[in-house]
């Protein structure tokens, strides 16, 4: 039993093969209708001024690390790089991670993985590495829209691009907040 709890609290982010995983969740309250989220409309959801796509709804089936995941809409699959937030790089191929990369791996995974989210976008759906580029909006509440939450809890920095320009200033906001308050990474780490 002591083997067991000692594996489990001590588990690291997967290795991403670049291949979609199978879905996560059982349909239970996380994944269902019964989180709200079929009862939100879409036109509500925060977005870019001028979006490359209609929001879409998800459920998350891999947080890779703190800023990029594996989602499933309709039969299809998509590596989503979250827009406007850099969180730190988890260990990849020997490489050692940085600091609090755990911490905004874990914070990634508990907000969203196994979960349904919706997807709303800018003015650019894609980044050069091929991955789709989306805000990631959990509810109707500002701690709902994902990219906030990581700012404002010190998971992740403010990471803007001219391509997708429209919550730049809010995101820089945040940023700020959780430096000025040492939040998470910004009084962990030497940022």
């Amino acid at each position: 039993m002591l083997a067991w709890l000692l594996l489990a609290c001590t588990a690291s982010p997967p290795a991403d093969t670049g291949e979609p995983p199978e879905p996560a969740g059982d349909g239970g309250a996380d994944t269902g209708p019964s989180d709200g989220l079929d009862q939100v409309d879409p036109a509500t959801l925060p977005a870019g001024a001028d979006p490359c796509r209609a929001p879409v709804l998800v459920t998350v089936s891999e947080v890779i690390d703190g800023d990029t995941a594996w989602v499933h809409a309709e039969g299809s699959s998509e590596k989503v790089r979250f827009i406007g937030i850099n969180a730190p790089e988890i260990s990849h191929d020997g490489e050692p991670a940085e600091c609090y990369a755990q911490e905004a791996w874990d914070f990634a995974v508990e907000h969203l993985e196994g979960r349904r989210a919706w997807l709303t976008f800018d003015e650019t759906c894609e980044d050069y590495y091929g991955r789709t580029l989306a805000y990631v909006i959990t509810g109707t509440g500002d701690q709902d829209f994902f990219e906030r939450a990581a700012l404002r809890g010190g998971y992740a920095r403010a990471y803007p691009f001219d391509d997708t320009p429209t919550f730049i200033d809010l995101f820089d906001e945040d940023e700020a907040w959780a430096r000025d308050h040492d939040a998470g990474g910004w009084a962990a780490c030497d940022w």
